[in-house]
Order: C-alpha cells, then sequence, then structure tokens
C-alpha cells in the first residue's frame, strides 16, 4: 500500500461517527492518509457539519474533558450475501455499535480518544458474521504560536469490502485484518507559510478465509509492515487560497514467502503539488498532480510508476445544498495473482445533501473505480450507487435508512464480478 492523501480515506477508515451508516460498506483502504487535509479555513459549512442546536448532542463535561457516548441499532436485507458472480443468497442482518468519544476543552493542545465497535449478525448465514473495532489516542502539544507536535496510535480489527482490488470479491467479503498504526507529526507555522513532517509506522495481520467448501486461505504472506515519511509545505496567497507540494518515501516489508515465491518487499516515493482553497460562499477544496513510483526488491514482480492525482472539491449552491467530487489515483499492492505487483486505483466520487428541514437531511452518492493491473494485463471496474435519510427526533434520538447497489466486474473473466443490492434500517441512541 502507498501514500494516500485525501479526505475521503480519512472519513472512510478513521470516522465511525453518526454521519456514516454503522454497517454499510465503505471504502476498503489499508492506511491512514499521511498528512491529514487541511483546507477547511472555516469559511463555508456544509449540511452535515451545520451546527443545529436544538438537535446536536451535548455529552458529559468531565473538567476540561468532553465525553459523548452513542449506539447506533440497526438491521437490513442483502440479495448476494457471499458477494457470488451467479446464484446469490439472500440474507437478513442486525447490528449494534456502540461509540464513545473523549475530547479537551482547552484554549491550546489538544486531546482526543475514541473507541468504537460493530458487532454484526446475519439470521442464515453465520460465517458472515462481524466483529469490529477501533480504539484510538491523539494528542497534540502547541509550543508558542509557531510549533505544533502530533502523536497518535491506532489499533483495530477491520473487515476488508469489495471495492478493494488487493484480493477478489468472494475473498474479500470473508477477510479481515489486525492494524496497529503509530505516527508522529510536526507542524511549524510563519507568516504565510506552513511545514508538516511526518513518520508513521503501521503493522498489518490478515486472519485466515474460511470458504463453504471447507477449505481455508492462510492470509500470512500478506502480513506486512510499512513505514513512510512524509514532508508538505504550503504557501497562503491570501487567507482563501494556498499553493502545496508533498513528498513521501515508503518501504514495504513482508514477513511471510508469497506461497513460495519472493516476498512483495519494495521501496516507493510520490511527489505532489497543487492549491488548496476555501473560497467563501462558492467552494471548497484541494487539487494535487503529482508522479508516484514502486520498486520490488524481487525482478518476478514489475515495478510501476505513473500519474498520481488527488481532488477533493464541495461546492455550496445554496445554504441546504452541499455537492461534493472526489478524485484519486493511486498505487497499491494486490494479492490477486501469485506474480501481480502493484494496480493503480482511479475513483470518482460524487455526493449531494440537502437539508429538506432543519432536522431531515437527504444524501445521495455515486462512485466508480477503475484499476488497472500491470502483471498480468486485466482492468475491473467497480460501481457503487446509494441513498439515505436521516431524521433528527430530538437531541437523544435519530433514525437512519440506506439503500445501496454496488457491482464489480472483472474484464480477463468473470472471476471476482458480483451484483448486490442492500438495504438499512438503524436507531441512534447519543448523549
Amino acid at each position: 500500500m502507498t501514500i494516500h492523501s485525501s479526505r475521503l480515506i480519512v472519513l472512510a477508515v478513521a470516522s465511525v461517527g453518526f454521519s456514516q451508516q454503522a454497517y454499510a460498506q465503505a471504502n476498503s483502504v489499508l492506511v491512514e492518509t499521511a498528512i491529514p487535509d487541511s483546507f477547511n479555513r472555516d469559511r463555508n459549512v456544509s449540511v452535515t457539519e451545520r451546527a443545529r442546536p436544538d438537535f446536536d448532542p451535548l455529552g458529559f463535561q468531565s473538567g476540561s474533558i468532553i465525553v459523548r457516548p452513542q449506539v447506533q441499532v440497526g438491521a437490513g436485507v442483502t440479495d448476494n450475501v457471499f458477494l457470488q458472480n451467479a446464484g446469490g443468497r439472500t440474507d437478513g442482518f442486525s447490528y449494534v455499535a456502540p461509540t464513545i468519544t473523549l475530547q479537551s476543552d482547552l484554549p491550546q493542545d489538544e486531546i482526543r480518544a475514541s473507541a468504537t465497535a460493530m458487532l454484526g449478525r446475519y439470521f442464515k448465514y453465520t460465517r458472515r458474521n462481524q466483529n469490529a473495532y477501533q480504539l484510538r489516542l491523539l494528542g497534540r502539544k502547541d509550543i508558542g504560536s509557531a510549533f505544533a507536535l502530533t502523536g497518535e496510535g491506532q489499533y483495530a480489527r477491520i473487515y476488508e469490502t469489495p471495492d478493494t482490488g488487493a484480493v477478489d470479491a468472494v475473498t474479500s467479503v470473508l477477510s479481515t485484518y489486525k492494524r496497529g498504526y503509530l505516527a508522529a507529526r510536526g507542524r511549524y507555522r510563519a507568516g504565510q507559510f506552513q511545514g508538516t513532517l511526518a513518520l508513521d509506522r503501521t503493522s498489518f495481520s490478515f486472519d485466515d478465509v474460511r470458504y463453504s467448501d471447507g477449505s481455508v486461505l492462510n492470509q500470512e504472506y500478506r502480513d506486512q509492515i510499512m513505514w513512510r515519511v512524509t514532508g508538505e509545505a504550503q504557501y497562503a496567497l491570501s487567507p482563501s487560497l494556498s499553493f502545496y507540494g508533498q513528498v513521501g518515501l515508503s518501504k514495504i516489508d513482508y514477513s511471510t514467502l508469497n506461497f513460495g515465491r519472493p516476498n512483495r518487499d519494495s521501496e516507493g516515493y510520490r511527489i505532489i503539488g497543487g492549491v488548496n482553497f476555501d473560497l467563501a460562499g462558492f467552494m471548497r477544496g484541494k487539487i494535487g498532480v503529482g508522479y508516484i513510483n514502486r520498486d520490488y526488491d524481487s525482478v518476478i514482480y514489475k515495478d510501476a510508476d505513473g500519474l498520481s492525482a488527488e481532488a477533493l472539491i464541495e461546492f455550496f449552491p445554496t445554504e441546504l445544498t452541499t455537492v461534493g467530487i472526489g478524485v484519486s489515483r493511486t498505487l497499491q499492492d494486490t494479492a490477486i495473482s501469485g506474480n501481480s505487483g502493484a494496480f493503480f486505483d482511479n475513483a470518482f466520487k460524487l455526493t449531494v445533501d440537502h437539508e429538506l428541514l432543519v432536522n431531515l437531511l437527504l444524501g445521495a452518492s455515486g462512485e466508480y473505480r477503475r484499476q488497472i493491473y500491470s502483471e498480468p494485463t486485466r482492468k475491473a471496474n467497480f460501481y457503487r450507487l446509494g441513498g439515505s435519510a436521516t431524521y433528527f427526533a430530538r437531541r437523544e434520538l435519530a433514525f437512519k435508512g440506506l439503500l445501496q447497489f454496488q457491482r464489480r466486474t472483472n474484464d480477463a473473466s468473470a472471476n471476482g464480478s458480483f451484483n448486490e443490492f442492500r438495504a438499512e434500517l438503524s436507531v441512534v441512541f447519543r448523549r
């Protein structure tokens, strides 16, 4: 896995708040963004971010710490529980997703901690049951007005999702892994300049996959440790517009042989630059273009390089509507074929959020991914369409509904192709 820099990635793997459906399948991304995006300058407020004083939870105040507990309980149905190419099986499911967050209320410095679990149960096919969790701790120390040091740690059990290009769909739907993440970031600000240096280490340990025919896939060959160092410089031309440049280096070490073949150990780098903007009443976002490279230690895996891109733009046509566009081109490792090294994941996402009433939000989203593999040459397409409604009954109670369709196709063979429709209803209790 390479360096990712998109706020969509952060939301997909780090955020398990009420703004996301607890059991809906989000993007399967292994690694946190190296340097969190900071284009928001509070000149625009999206529909989902807007304060609702009559409906926002208050939490508990304990000294300088605010505690916010939440439990989401839901049920739904899927028409293809194992994401099969043919003969999909229908099943219902239910889940409970408790979350607790703690955040400091200080004029400077910051402490944040959270614990989240997602306990899902299928009615007939219990092999699809899920017990996911994530623990996170972040601390920031401000040193004067110019320097800030941030440390972060995470540990999680995560379920892969079928938009991943690392394994085929029937494997991803049963695949889980443990992820440990440690990061240190330093930031310096002076006038119109901001510089950030980040160092992080991410470890992955994949569990065995047990198929319906009784066979077992040992995924130790995917276990890995990744080190990254990333530097970013940003210069503001005005309060609304700045330019940035980022350089990142990565090293990945696999712990086990790839079914008797050499490991996929590699080194890589990415150079990217662009603009970062927040134009009041109009739009905000980030657009970057650059170059990415991956060199494998073993000659049996084909090295990869090419264009890298990232963009996330939010438009504000009215105070009640927010339109988001996300684009990314990243380089990732794959285990679909024994001799495969990397593949390019080209992703496009469109979201629309609308405030129909102050306590009724409607959402729609569409996503397309074009995944291009180098060895052997093949391509895959992934599509996802979704719609949601969120109703705030009162400060402590809310309801949410979701409809989602997703499809995957492969041009080389039907293996890994599928269609799935799912629907969910949930209730959220929060304080």
